[in-house]
């Protein structure tokens, strides 16, 4: 059996402890499993990046060849995608073009009421650590931290955001 389709078979049951235990079997899937994250086939490339984000490391070399594509890519997936794509990108080492174009992006999807929480949450985060190294930034975010920004969130995820916030000092009034 060809190792893409083995993959994708593996992807396609969905089930945490065998996906794992592919990729620890079969190191030499891991740009595959990138190439899929990247491709068209939704479901398959979310789960895609789900595991990369699960079995990758802290500025993973393999990645970094591949982060401008996820740049370019991330607003034209799914949520749950977006989701993966942002949490992978907050464990990378971003050179200041990448920073930027990324806090650009997560504050579109900051804006978008109706995006899932917890995507809405992990682009609050990216915005903040970016913040860390850029702090002039925080004049794009401030503007939209006000409360109409924070009603479409579940309860769990506005207390976590404003946690967030407090911690960072910064004032969401």
């Amino acid at each position: 059996m060809k190792a893409g389709t083995a993959l994708e078979s593996v992807l396609a049951g969905f089930r945490k402890d065998e996906m794992i235990a592919f990729v620890e079997n079969n190191p030499e899937v891991y740009s595959e499993i990138i190439d899929l994250s990247l491709s068209d086939k939704p479901a398959l490339a979310w789960r895609a990046a789900w595991l990369l984000c699960v079995y990758m490391q802290p500025n993973d070399t393999h990645i970094v060849p591949y982060i401008d594509a996820m740049l370019k890519s991330i607003t034209s997936k799914k949520d749950g995608h977006k989701r993966e794509f942002l949490k992978i990108l907050l464990k990378m080492k971003l050179n200041e073009e990448q920073e930027l174009q990324l806090f650009d992006i997560c504050l579109e999807i900051w804006q978008q009421a109706y995006t899932q929480p917890s995507v809405r949450s992990t682009a609050i985060k990216t915005m903040l650590k970016i913040i860390e190294r850029q702090p002039l930034l925080l004049n794009e975010l401030k503007p939209l931290l006000q409360e109409h920004y924070l009603q479409t969130l579940s309860h769990g995820v506005r207390c976590s955001v404003k946690r967030m916030m407090s911690n960072a000092k910064i004032s969401m009034e």
